[in-house]
């Protein structure tokens, strides 16, 4: 069994969180700072700003997940839940196939059920340990699936 610790995002918290964020910035520099700012109080809301938006980011967007991978099953546990997310247990034989695609800042991955049903995650990129972590996700699925039709395949 190999585990990844990956970090997914919420796409409608991140869109919310920009639709509240930008006018909040805007509004807040006008209301609580002079017109006239020197370079040093534009410099220090800025570092405030930038800082503030990244932790609210990572406590309202990011969800903490283990993704587990075995012969027989995937399974994700969500380490700290941001939204509704439940722990999640998909069968290789209940999974069609695994689609993915790169994007700036995150890694969107789509599982497709025999079902019908698709589920899709965005894992964020962020930084160097978050690529190698969803680098490695993504190939040790891609490797368990092919093994699985394999193993189907076989008289």
């Amino acid at each position: 069994m190999h585990t990844y610790n990956i970090k997914l995002v919420s796409q409608t918290n991140s869109a919310v969180f920009m639709l509240i964020a930008l006018p909040a910035i805007i509004i807040s520099r006008y209301l609580f700072f002079p017109k006239e700012l020197s370079v040093n109080y534009s410099i220090a809301f800025g570092v405030v700003t930038t800082l503030t938006l990244y932790l609210l980011w990572q406590k309202f967007v990011v969800s903490k997940t283990e993704w587990s991978i075995n012969d027989n099953e995937i399974t994700i546990i969500p380490k700290k839940k941001i939204f509704s997310l439940k722990n999640i247990n998909l069968k290789w034989s209940d999974i069609k196939e695994i689609n993915s695609a790169f994007h700036p800042f995150y890694y969107w991955l789509r599982i497709k059920l025999n079902s019908g049903e698709t589920s899709n995650f965005f894992i964020s990129r962020t930084n160097s340990r978050d690529r190698d972590d969803c680098v490695n996700l993504v190939v040790a699925l891609n490797q368990a699936m092919n093994e699985y039709k394999k193993d189907i395949a076989k008289p």
